[in-house]
C-alpha cells in the first residue's frame, strides 16, 4: 500500500477545490453532476415558452428577479432588428439557468421580437449529436452567437465578461450603420 506525504495530500486537498470551480458548465461529463437528475433535459431546438414551462421554475424566478440596464442599448434600438440571436443551453447547467432568463428580460425590455431568437437545448457532453457541437463550436455553454445576415459578429460564453448588457453593445458596435 502506497502511503502520500501528509505535506503532498494537503497540497492535493488545495488543488481539488479549485479545480471544480474552474470545471463550471464546460468540463467533461463525468465532471458534472446535476442537482436535479430527475429534471428532464431540454435537448435539441425548442421554443422559449418550453424554458418558461413549470418544470424549469428557475427561468420565470431568475427572469422576475433581474433589473436589466439596457439603457446603453436603446440607443442602438435599431441595430437589434438586423441581428438573430442563436443560444446553446443546458438546462442542467446553473450559468445556462442564470444568463438565459436575464438575456431574455434584457431583450424584452427592448421589444426585440421573439423570433430574432433561436434556442437549442444540450446535453451534458453540449450536443446531443456532434452536429451542434461542431456547427456551432460549442465547448461551454450558454453560448450566446450574434449573426447579422447570417454571419456571425460576435458571440459570449458561459458569462459575459462585463455584463449581458455591455458585451451586447460592444458587439453592436461592430455593425456599420
Amino acid at each position: 500500500m502506497h502511503k502520500i506525504p501528509l505535506r503532498l495530500g494537503f497540497q492535493i486537498l488545495g488543488i481539488l477545490p479549485m479545480t471544480l470551480v474552474l470545471v463550471g458548465c464546460g468540463g467533461s461529463q463525468s465532471a458534472q453532476k446535476s442537482a436535479h437528475k430527475d429534471m428532464p433535459m431540454l435537448l435539441g431546438w425548442v421554443e422559449r415558452s418550453d424554458v418558461q414551462s413549470p418544470a424549469y421554475a428557475w427561468f420565470d424566478s431568475v427572469y422576475s428577479a433581474y433589473k436589466p440596464h439596457a439603457e446603453m442599448l436603446r440607443d442602438n434600438r435599431a441595430m437589434l432588428d438586423s441581428v438573430e440571436f442563436t443560444i446553446i443551453f443546458g438546462t442542467w447547467c446553473r450559468d445556462s439557468k442564470r444568463e438565459v432568463p436575464q438575456f431574455f428580460k434584457i431583450l424584452d425590455s427592448l421589444d426585440v421580437p421573439n423570433p430574432h431568437v433561436r434556442l437549442c437545448g444540450v446535453d451534458r457532453a453540449k450536443g446531443q449529436s456532434d452536429s451542434i457541437r461542431s456547427a456551432y463550436n460549442i465547448e461551454r455553454v450558454p453560448t450566446f452567437i450574434v449573426r447579422q445576415h447570417g454571419e456571425e459578429i460576435g458571440r459570449f460564453i458561459e458569462s459575459p465578461k462585463t455584463s449581458l448588457e455591455v458585451d451586447l453593445f460592444e458587439i453592436l458596435m461592430h455593425i456599420p450603420r
